[in-house]
């Protein structure tokens, strides 16, 4: 008789070969490395924003400081390079049960001298910033060969010398000359202006602030903030 011989097929329990781990290994490694780019990516644009939303309310809280006791001054003089501005205020007099007269009972000067007394909002320089020495572009125009002054808007009592800051130290002007162009747009950066005025015979202020910051990685940030302030009383 013919012996029958019964087969039986076995399903393979072959593990993973050493190129198949490899390939998924490096597949695996460069998912990993693709997530964490855009991870570091969206880190790095979120501190950047950080950066330049604070360069910019140091700036606001600058100008705003600048530009409140501006409004009714009279100008006396302008630096020459646009970093400081001199001017007085007036000065009202009331007496009990005597009708005010702005004619007469009105005075130009400082709160410490009434009579003649002056005020100079100027700015003060804390540090020169050498792109060479320190290896940065700070204003970002394909060179490092720029210097810069860092330093705050102060506003000085001219008689008595007390110096009130009215912001941060972060304000930033080009050390050669405080009225050069920052960001190379052909425009001087020069922190006051005086224009004319849209109101007739009035005359306009104009403030431009670039402050400076910089990142974790010590990346510089510039941001420029403009305000203007148009004066209510005539100028002599």
């Amino acid at each position: 008789s013919t012996a029958m011989i019964s087969t039986t097929n076995l399903t393979s329990n072959r593990g993973l070969s050493l190129f198949e781990v490899l390939v998924s290994a490096t597949l695996l490694t460069s998912i990993l490395m693709a997530t964490m780019a855009v991870m570091q990516s969206g880190t790095e644009t979120v501190a950047q924003g950080e950066v330049a939303a604070s360069a910019q309310q140091d700036a606001r809280v600058t100008l705003e400081r600048a530009l409140r006791p501006l409004a009714e001054c009279r100008v006396i003089q302008m630096g020459e390079l646009g970093d400081s501005l001199t001017y007085q205020q007036p000065i009202y007099v009331y007496e009990e049960g005597v009708d005010f007269d702005p004619e007469y009972d009105v005075s130009w000067g400082s709160e410490s001298e009434p009579e003649g007394g002056t005020m100079t909002v100027r700015f003060q320089t804390e540090e020169t910033i050498d792109e060479y020495t320190q290896k940065i572009d700070l204003n970002r125009d394909g060179d490092t060969t720029d210097s810069f002054h860092r330093g705050a808007l102060v506003q000085v009592d001219d008689t008595t010398g007390q110096t009130t800051p009215l912001g941060g130290d972060s304000v930033v002007l080009p050390a050669a000359e405080h009225n050069g162009d920052i960001n190379g747009d052909g425009v001087a950066d020069s922190i006051f202006q005086l224009v004319e005025g849209s109101l007739g015979s009035r005359i306009d202020i104009v403030l431009t602030v670039w402050t400076l910051k910089v990142d974790r990685q010590q990346r510089p940030y510039l941001q420029r903030l403009k305000s203007k302030v148009t004066l209510r009383n005539p100028q002599d």
